[in-house]
């Protein structure tokens, strides 16, 4: 008689890995869809159709369009807090630095053109997504004033600044530098302009010697 393989059985799927991976595909799809056709061109049924499943199982995870759009905008705004919590750096000057390092860096260009079309569609009072990137637009200019504010304390980042001020002008200039290299990316050495913007603020907040 032939000695039995142990062999594993493979962990069967919960309930709950099916549903992320399916609302994984859904968001990725739906980025996707958006990035190439605009935001009013895409629909329910085909993100879910692109995802490979029904036409019908967007509308069952997120119920509506604006649903739909508002867990796809939360979804990249996560996926970039990951990335910045995943790198260490001294708080105050050098975690400014990593930010506009990171928030300049363009890991997709169809998540990054996604996001851009739904900051447009966001400034329309009608639009679900208004309320959703006002909120990201606070929390991402607090955390650029907060290392401001901690950079002043510890003796790296001048006094006589407005931190606020400061901070508006930064996340502005970041914004700028993404946006140029999404949509005008064969004009726009993107790493260069990066590492100038790295030095502009460096120069700009840095306590003078």
């Amino acid at each position: 008689m032939a000695p039995k393989l142990n062999v594993k059985e493979p962990l069967r799927r919960t309930q709950s890995d099916r549903r992320e991976a399916a609302e994984g595909a859904l968001l990725q799809a739906a980025l996707s869809l958006i990035a190439n056709r605009g935001v009013k061109g895409t629909t329910l049924a085909e993100v879910g159709e692109a995802a490979g499943y029904s036409r019908g199982i967007a509308t069952h995870y997120f119920k509506t369009k604006d649903g739909l759009l508002q867990a796809t905008a939360k979804y990249v705004h996560e996926r970039y807090a990951s990335l910045l919590a995943g790198k260490k750096a001294e708080p105050g000057l050098e975690t400014i630095v990593q930010i506009v390092e990171l928030s300049c860096t363009v890991r997709s260009v169809e998540a990054a053109r996604a996001m851009y079309l739904m900051q447009k569609e966001a400034l329309f009072d009608t639009s679900g997504l208004r309320d959703v990137f006002k909120k990201y637009n606070r929390a991402a200019l607090q955390r650029i004033e907060n290392e401001i504010r901690t950079g002043m304390a510890n003796g790296e980042i001048r006094k006589r600044i407005n931190p606020r001020a400061e901070a508006a002008t930064l996340l502005a200039l970041i914004r700028g530098v993404r946006a140029q290299g999404v949509l005008a990316s064969e004009k726009v050495n993107l790493p260069k302009t990066k590492r100038e913007l790295t030095e502009f603020a460096r120069r700009n907040l840095a306590v003078e010697t």
